[in-house]
């Protein structure tokens, strides 16, 4: 077997490289011949590395740039012909060439970044051809380094394999000794030229100015800095850090350099600030980890100072780090996963099937069972954060709730539509449903920005074509009643999801960019409402107010479905990643929190939450609040924290995932929902009283009409009555555990098993392929 690695960098060579060859199979490694600088190439020709190629061919490979120029028909004909697999390292752009190049397997070697790959695979346009490659494999160093990658991206993951630090440091492992040290701390930043690098030079040089501080690593030109040493040998920069009195790893993302390991193997004291990928190592409360600058300061001097038994302890607590880079260790992981992935190289299938347009689980065919379509290529509605594909606001929550309904055992297949810049994040929120066949994705060739296009709309509309004639699909989902005016032209039945119709409840207010557009909006959601079968709402509030605001005529209102919204965090909201714990550590601290996650829409009156809160911290003044909506979307709220002062006070955290909303209710004071109208249960409520947050909301009809006499259980206040709102507030704070008591009883009601079924129960009146299922269910 003939291997092509594709690798420069001057740790791996003499390590990685060499572990490969070392399982027998013949390895080549074309040379780093870039004008393209970079501080970590080993820059040697090997001309005389083992090879069976042609003599003439080798040549040809030695002389080619594979790291930074496009891949020619005759060298990827060269590929093709003579190597059996091909191992990328590090880059994604050097595998980006290398996919266009090569058809067969593909090992990905990565060691962790400051970044993530899965956006940079999906913005260089890989997504697709990872996707639907055969007998690709992602080996990650651990765990920790992808721990925030997409969901699709770990999937690709074959293996974890650690890697080692170079054998040189094997040489004077151990030889640190506390009575040679110099006052000097070891830091390293190489090449500060280069912007990333620079970034990190004058970040460290404005939190710390201390001229005990040594920077190594290489560098093109030093500039007028007397703590930056520069290019040193190998001998000289083990000798110099060996000899100082703690290396300080000044990196904060979540990439882990060699140089801090080293110092571990030397034997000497370690000190990080948390936020990278060492400290993840470390854990949250390892002595080596300070939780910021000046407590890392405070560290350092300690070991200045000559604090013997600190240095042990942080010596003590970063063994099992150290340990992860060992020579023994990785090479006989090494050999055990490599060696079988080299023997299996050819048995993975793809992730997915590309039919056209439609993308579905490679194992699954089209077996005709009944399809419900589901439009859902209005932009921003999905997204990535910290790696998790999140819903953004209502509509695809509530759609989540009907695909889970409606593929129970089985039943009925939904198929999904995007713009081609959000299907990461649809085939992430849906993954286990597409893997097991209940769900496919319809992709428009579109950013989500081009919508309105002409190119857009025209493809818009050949989906309504093509939905129209695929006899697969028995029925259309509309989830919102004007983002996708072209399913007007549908011949197919139509059902409309309409929970709410703010015009007609606050008509005093503008909920688009105008009145005109607001009218605009309405005449489509008008014609869909006639058009559809069904209209499914979540109250009877809703339902009793639609033919008034002209959607429905009163004979034609027994089309309205109402069915409660369930639980909508019930499935998705796991623990915190350790980024989204980082993310909030950093943004909300420890300090108190009001917390009210909605849009900034003119009926949820944030602009009176903002006057509420101003007040509170007249009594509290360490109170934060928490929005997941920005200010500028309706002015009132933004004009109100410029009257307050508001900067530090608040905290915006947009697009959350359903694990952080869950964080952020079990931590908050008090849900503070100040809306003064809403179509239906909020369902903010729903999820602070499952998730057990109290309660401090607006005694809204929809409230009542779920809860009855039950409604005295919460903290409800009139609508915009600030001395309701604070003394709800207050009660919260004083008398949390009294409070949550309280609200068991409403718990008890709105989880109950009836509220569930009454869902299921009405999604099969809507849909006739789910109902002739049920009854096994």
């Amino acid at each position: 077997m003939r291997i092509f690695w594709l690798g420069m960098h001057k740790v791996l060579k003499p390590t990685e490289l060499r572990s490969f060859r070392e399982l027998q199979v013949e390895v080549f490694n074309p040379a780093y011949i870039s004008p393209i600088y970079d501080q970590s190439a080993d820059l040697t020709v090997d001309q005389g590395q083992p090879t069976t190629l042609p003599a003439d061919i080798f040549a040809q490979l030695m002389a080619y740039d594979f790291f930074y120029k496009p891949i020619t028909p005759e060298i990827s004909s060269i590929l093709n012909t003579y190597f059996d697999a091909v191992v990328v390292t590090i880059s994604a752009d050097w595998l980006a060439t290398m996919l266009r190049a090569y058809q067969g397997p593909i090992i990905y070697r990565i060691y962790g970044q400051h970044f993530s790959l899965s956006e940079k695979i999906i913005d260089i346009g890989l997504w697709r051809t990872l996707m639907s490659r055969e007998n690709f494999y992602i080996v990650p160093f651990c765990p920790e380094s992808v721990e925030n990658e997409h969901r699709w991206f770990l999937d690709l993951v074959y293996d974890f394999v650690p890697y080692q630090i170079p054998d040189d440091i094997f040489d004077c492992e151990k030889k640190w000794r506390f009575e040679d040290c110099r006052s000097e701390i070891a830091t390293s930043i190489p090449n500060i030229q280069n912007p990333y690098f620079s970034h990190e030079y004058h970040k460290f040089s404005s939190c710390f100015s201390e001229q005990y501080f040594r920077i190594y690593g290489p560098q093109r030109a030093v500039p007028n800095d007397a703590r930056l040493v520069g290019t040193l040998n190998r001998s000289d920069f083990l000798e110099r850090i060996r000899r100082s009195a703690a290396f300080y790893y000044n990196f904060s993302d979540e990439v882990c350099y060699l140089p801090p390991i080293e110092m571990m193997q030397l034997g000497g004291p370690v000190v990080c600030v948390r936020g990278s990928l060492l400290a993840r190592f470390l854990g949250p409360r390892s002595p080596n980890v300070a939780n910021d600058v000046p407590e890392a300061k405070r560290k350092l001097r300690r070991l200045l100072g000559g604090d013997r038994q600190f240095a042990e302890e942080l010596i003590s607590a970063q063994e099992e780090t150290r340990q992860r880079y060992d020579r023994e260790a990785v090479q006989c992981r090494f050999r055990e996963v490599f060696g079988k992935l080299i023997a299996d190289i050819h048995q993975r299938k793809a992730s997915v099937k590309l039919d056209g347009s439609i993308i579905r689980a490679t194992e699954v065919c089209s077996d005709g069972s009944p399809t419900v379509m589901i439009p859902l290529h209005a932009g921003g509605l999905f997204g990535h954060r910290n790696g998790r594909a999140f819903a953004f606001e209502g509509i695809p929550r509530v759609v989540d709730s009907i695909v889970s309904t409606l593929s129970e055992g089985n039943a009925v297949r939904c198929l999904v539509s995007c713009a081609k810049s959000s299907t990461p994040a649809v085939y992430d929120f849906f993954i286990d449903r597409i893997k097991g066949g209940d769900v496919a994705i319809f992709e428009l060739d579109y950013q989500d920005e081009q919508r309105d296009s002409p190119h857009a709309v025209k493809l818009r509309l050949d989906l309504v074509s093509t939905i129209s004639k695929l006899s697969i699909v028995t029925s259309v989902f509309v989830p919102h009643y004007y983002l996708f005016p072209e399913f007007l032209l549908l011949t197919k039945r139509l059902t409309l999801y309409l929970p709410d119709y703010f015009p007609h409840l606050v008509p005093s207010e503008i909920f688009d960019k105008s009145r005109d557009v607001d009218a605009r909006n309405k005449r489509v959601g008008v014609e869909l409402a006639g058009k559809a079968e069904f209209i499914l709402t979540n109250s009877s509030f809703t339902k009793n107010y639609i033919p008034d605001a002209g959607f429905v005529s009163v004979e034609d209102v027994s089309k309205v479905i109402v069915a409660p919204i369930p639980f909508l965090g019930e499935f998705r909201a796991g623990p915190l990643t350790w980024s989204e714990a980082r993310m909030m550590f950093e943004k909300v601290g420890i300090c108190p929190f009001l917390f009210y996650p909605t849009a900034n829409r003119p009926n949820k009156r944030i602009d009176f939450l903002l006057d509420v809160f101003a007040d509170l911290r007249k009594l509290y003044p360490s109170l934060r609040l928490v929005l997941t909506c920005h200010l500028d979307t309706h002015a009132p709220a933004r004009e109100a924290a410029e009257l307050h002062g508001f900067s530090n006070e608040i905290i915006f955290l947009p697009r959350s995932s359903e694990g952080v909303l869950k964080w952020l209710y079990e931590n908050c004071v008090a849900l503070c929902l100040t809306s003064i109208i809403e179509g239906n249960f909020p369902p903010q409520i729903l999820e602070a009283l499952m998730y057990g947050a109290p309660v401090v909301a607006t005694n809204l009809p929809t409230v009542e009409e779920v809860l009855g006499p039950l409604s005295s259980k919460l903290l409800l206040c009139k609508a915009i009555c600030k001395e309701d709102f604070i003394q709800g507030v207050k009660a919260a704070m004083n008398a949390r555990d009294v409070v949550l008591a309280r609200q068991g009883e409403v718990v008890d009601i709105l989880t109950s098993k009836a509220r569930k079924s009454v869902f299921r129960s009405q999604i099969a009146n809507i849909f006739p392929e789910y109902s002739a299922h049920e009854g096994d269910l």
